[in-house]
């Protein structure tokens, strides 16, 4: 008789096995484990939540402002140099923007010099932009603004031409600043703005030494003889 009334009990328990084996082949997360994977759900959630938060938060600690320089010395006259610097539609064979997009097309005012002088372009590579001279003291200062309607950016650069101690050639500083305003992602982003936008003026400058020291005839002595 004991042996006969322990069978309803095993029988229970063997059947309930079945079932959680036949839960777990059907795909069915025992309701313990269900319960621990929404609260791993949950913490992650969380998480980057708070991370979000810290993000958004530390960008207002950020400077609102920007600012870039790169200089480069060149052994040429200064009127030469800003022979290529003063003239918009030279900015192609000098600067970096060029080269980095073949695909870009360019639009010029009628006078491409002198203030009120624009260029607008579009490319698939460096977007929509347009640049105006804003001043311009020949042969030694070119300004002008700058604005890219895809961001709705602007900013404003400067190329001054100072001649070397010696007198033989110029230094030519470029720089270019902004406010980004009170946008947080723009103020994460403009921290890596003078390693971007010094690139292209580092590869700038190094194409406007080459052209413009190239284009300088070195006069050459006689040697004497003959005379």
């Amino acid at each position: 008789m004991r042996a006969t009334t322990g069978e309803p009990g095993a029988l229970r328990r063997q059947n309930s096995g079945a079932d959680g084996n036949e839960g777990l082949r059907r795909g069915v997360l025992p309701a313990s484990s269900s319960g621990d994977l929404m609260k791993t759900l949950i913490r992650i959630a969380v998480a980057l939540a708070v991370l979000f938060v810290v993000l958004i938060g530390s960008a207002f600690l950020l400077p609102r402002t920007y600012r870039v320089e790169r200089s480069i010395e060149i052994a040429a006259p200064a009127a030469e140099v800003f022979r290529h610097v003063g003239d918009l539609r030279a900015w192609s064979g000098w600067t970096a923007w060029a080269e980095m997009d073949p695909e870009m097309e360019s639009e010029f005012s009628e006078n491409s010099t002198g203030v009120g002088a624009w260029q607008q372009w579009s490319g698939p590579k460096v977007g929509n932009g347009r640049l105006e001279l804003t001043a311009t003291e020949p042969p030694r200062l070119v300004r002008y603004d700058l604005f890219f309607p895809d961001y709705d950016m602007r900013s404003a650069g400067e190329i001054v031409l100072a001649p070397t101690v010696d007198g033989a050639g110029v230094v030519v500083t470029w720089t270019d600043s902004g406010d980004v305003g009170f946008q947080p992602f723009m103020r994460w982003f403009a921290l890596l703005f003078d390693r971007m936008i010094g690139g292209d003026f580092e590869t700038g400058l190094a194409k406007l030494k080459q052209l413009t020291e190239r284009a300088v005839v070195v006069p050459t002595t006689g040697s004497g003889e003959g005379a």
